[in-house]
């Protein structure tokens, strides 16, 4: 249970303090959880440039499972300019995907690369792919390309490890990241 069920998980893993919450997109149910974190901790909110407005003016946008309060955005993460936290740098790229406004972040941890992807990649063991999310069709999709941006990121970082949300993180191989703009191109 909520928020329980989240203090059990920070006491498990030994964590005492959440310092940043780094948004992947405006989703509610990656959102709803921030206040209650902002409050216990003093957590600070931080997310890709994309994402700024739709979060500080949810008001002025039409789309699904926007939350319906705004956010102040602590830090501003330019495109490609890395944030520096306690010796890891997190690398943000904008990458249309399931909405419009998705951002995915890269960081090295123990010298391999690791995609936190959101909601927007998941991984098919079974077919050794990396698999695009169903985009939210209600919203405006595709102006740049949608999946062909996050294919030609996986080709230039070459992750060795998927964190997507709601589920556990799945180590990739180079062949799953080059092979996936063929991925994307058919989704398209």
């Amino acid at each position: 249970s909520y928020p329980d069920g989240f203090e059990t998980v920070l006491e498990d893993k030994g964590i005492r303090d959440v310092e940043w919450c780094i948004i992947t997109h405006h989703h509610d149910d990656h959102l709803m959880g921030y206040d209650w974190l902002r409050e216990k901790y003093g957590t600070r909110l931080a997310t890709h440039e994309c994402m700024v407005d739709v979060l500080e003016r949810p008001q002025g946008y039409s789309l699904n499972c926007l939350h319906d309060r705004p956010y102040k955005v602590d830090m501003v993460m330019r495109e490609g300019v890395p944030m520096r936290w306690r010796g890891f740098d997190i690398v943000p790229h904008f990458f249309p995907s399931q909405t419009e406004y998705h951002a995915v972040y890269f960081c090295e941890v123990d010298e391999q690369m690791v995609l936190f992807s959101g909601d927007a990649l998941y991984w098919e063991a079974d077919h050794e792919t990396i698999r695009p999310t169903d985009p939210d069709w209600r919203n405006w999709f595709d102006v740049d390309g949608g999946y062909l941006v996050g294919a030609k990121l996986l080709r230039k970082y070459q992750p060795r490890l998927l964190a997507a949300a709601h589920v556990h993180p799945w180590p990739i191989t180079q062949a799953a990241c080059n092979g996936f703009e063929a991925h994307a191109t058919d989704f398209h």
